[in-house]
């Protein structure tokens, strides 16, 4: 599946990795899933890296999980997301991600970068371990 998640309890994180081609229904599943796990509620924050990600969402697709997590969002879980993306079309779509989500009053603070090491130091910028990324 070109997309997975992790949820790392020693570092209270939610990392996900999008890689190839991704579709709205994989978008969908990764994200009930993710939602649906126990230790989502104990993560502080996540990170997202879709650099290895083929394709980008549309802005329907977007508008749609925007809305999966304004109504599914459980009142705990993480408060910053970081978004990596290596392509320029996939930064902006990103960057649309992130107005969305504070249109749809979500409590994220998310940020997109170019690069992982700078959406670490973004996240955590007290904590020089990361976890493992395979």
């Amino acid at each position: 599946m070109p997309l997975t998640y992790r949820i790392y309890q020693d570092a209270r994180m939610l990392f996900v990795r999008g890689e190839g081609s991704i579709t709205q229904p994989e978008y969908i599943e990764t994200l009930v899933a993710w939602l649906a796990d126990p230790a989502y509620e104990w993560c502080v924050d996540a990170l997202c890296d879709f650099s290895a990600a083929d394709n980008t969402p549309s802005l329907g697709d977007l508008w749609e999980l925007v809305s999966m997590l304004r109504d599914r969002l459980p009142p705990t879980g993480p408060k910053k997301l970081a978004i990596v993306a290596a392509k320029r079309s996939t930064f902006n779509m990103a960057r649309v991600f992130e107005d969305l989500i504070q249109v749809a009053g979500i409590p994220f603070a998310v940020r997109v970068f170019f690069d992982t090491e700078l959406a670490w130091q973004w996240l955590r910028p007290e904590d020089e371990r990361r976890p493992d990324r395979s």
